[in-house]
């Protein structure tokens, strides 16, 4: 929690807000998480205006396969 705080002496508070905001969307927890999407706000802030993570991740058709198997497939494991 300290070092989080210790990024204001970096970035704005708009700049934390925008990439606590962007962290959420992603599910990325933590302070190397934050600091490194604060970076890339730095680096490229037109991101911010374009890329829409919810938004992408709400409408995309995700056709996943999972191979399913047969337990008799991992013999004794676990017993």
């Amino acid at each position: 929690m300290e070092k989080i705080i210790e990024l204001k002496k970096t970035f704005t508070p708009e700049q934390i807000s925008a990439g606590m905001r962007r962290a959420l969307d992603y599910k990325a927890i933590g302070y190397s998480s934050l600091k490194n999407i604060l970076r890339k706000i730095t680096l490229c802030p037109e991101v911010l205006e374009t890329d829409q993570p919810s938004k992408i991740l709400e409408d995309s058709n995700y056709n996943i396969g999972v191979q399913k198997r047969d337990l008799s497939y991992y013999g004794d494991v676990g017993k």
